[in-house]
């Protein structure tokens, strides 16, 4: 077992994938940074066996494919700017403590599912430059 708590490899032009490996840093618990990079491929299911992670940025990249269903205890994920396709999944809703989430400028089609409307700590929902469709529920009040 690996015991990183923190990745942070950012704005250093890697490429490569992340790889599946990632997945044995169960004690990864704060941030895994890899925004501003080259990374190419898919964000790995293994990820979430580092089920202490809050902090997930991989933002300004080349990532490609679908979101992994499982996303463990996330706070914050930043998946700007990539190319990953499919629908936003409806197991956010699992992530009871994301409160942040930017899934801007990728290829996401299909609705925004209502979990997401369902999160009580969420304050920051960002999904421009995606072809979403469908129409906001409605919210209860605060």
């Amino acid at each position: 077992m690996i015991s990183l708590q923190t990745v942070a490899i950012y704005d250093t032009e890697i490429s490569g994938s992340i790889p599946p490996e990632i997945g044995l840093c169960s004690e990864l618990r704060n941030f895994l940074l890899l925004w501003g990079n080259s990374l190419t491929g898919t964000i790995p299911p293994e990820l979430s066996n580092c089920s202490s992670l809050v902090v997930f940025d991989v933002s300004t990249n080349e990532l490609s494919g679908q979101i992994p269903s499982e996303l463990g205890k996330l706070t914050s994920f930043f998946l700007w700017g990539n190319m990953v396709s499919g629908k936003i999944l409806s197991s956010f809703g699992n992530c009871t403590e994301l409160y942040s989430l930017d899934l801007s400028k990728n290829k996401l089609t299909d609705e925004i599912p209502d979990e997401i409307f369902g999160l009580k700590k969420l304050s920051k929902l960002l999904l421009l430059g995606n072809s979403l469709s469908g129409k906001i529920p409605n919210t209860p009040e605060a």
